[in-house]
């Protein structure tokens, strides 16, 4: 599909759905977090929808490192609990993936990493795994490169997952009016930004069958059916369909 058109929707995106939404208020409320360590710096700063997005799996992934680490100080001791069945029960709304049979709730941890606190975690006591609470640097990992697609289809993120070919996954954000391809290795080919600035009432009606036809449109990849499936579905306005219309020449 032709980049220009994404950069015209991106052009002509109603900005207010970037700031005024849910994500970006969480984001603003907790990156705090993200001051924690340096290695998490760069998603201080986020740029478009996609970083936002990446910001707060981060966050999401430090606020549970933090809670279950209260939970294991405060019980470790206790000789009547099991720890290892009480961390369980107390994670189970924590946002994670499921991954290769193993819950991961800190995906910039490795799976060994993960594993010591979810089955093992009588091993915190014992070195290397003693520094995880202060110094974790060590044990860093990248989690997209780590996780790849998986962790946006997770409890880390409020992405719908549309559709997906064999190389990339469509997911939909309600709150940043977006619809995000992303490939299997966890990096962003493209997003696909709904309802223009020029639209006065956005119709979001009904909206993931009307998503679900503009992605059949993309994974087609007939650039004739997919700008009028945009402008059909009342994802574009007449001006911005138009715009597109000439610049494509369709």
């Amino acid at each position: 599909m032709e980049k220009s058109i994404y950069k015209i929707l991106e052009s002509e995106r109603n900005k207010k759905n970037s700031h005024n939404n849910d994500e970006y208020t969480f984001f603003v409320n907790n990156k705090h977090f993200l001051k924690e360590n340096t290695y998490f710096s760069s998603y201080s700063s986020p740029l478009d929808a996609f970083d936002l997005i990446k910001s707060n799996i981060i966050i999401r992934a430090l606020k549970n490192k933090e809670e279950i680490e209260e939970m294991i100080l405060s019980k470790e001791s206790d000789k009547n609990i099991d720890l290892k069945l009480y961390i369980k029960e107390k994670c189970l709304d924590f946002p994670s993936i499921q991954y290769e049979n193993l819950k991961i709730y800190f995906p910039f941890f490795s799976k060994i990493t993960n594993n010591v606190y979810v089955n093992e975690v009588e091993r915190l006591n014992d070195e290397p795994y003693n520094a995880l609470f202060q110094d974790y640097s060590p044990f860093l990992v990248n989690p997209f490169d780590t996780y790849g697609v998986d962790l946006f289809d997770s409890t880390f993120t409020r992405l719908i997952k549309i559709d997906e070919d064999l190389t990339t996954v469509a997911f939909y954000s309600y709150y940043l009016s977006a619809i995000l391809i992303i490939n299997k290795q966890g990096g962003l080919d493209n997003v696909i930004y709904l309802f223009d600035k020029h639209l006065k009432h956005p119709n979001r009606s009904h909206i993931i069958d009307r998503v679900k036809a503009l992605t059949d449109s993309y994974y087609k990849n007939n650039i004739h059916d997919f700008v009028y499936t945009l402008y059909k579905n009342e994802f574009i306005s007449y001006k911005v369909f138009k715009k597109i219309c000439k610049a494509k020449k369709i």
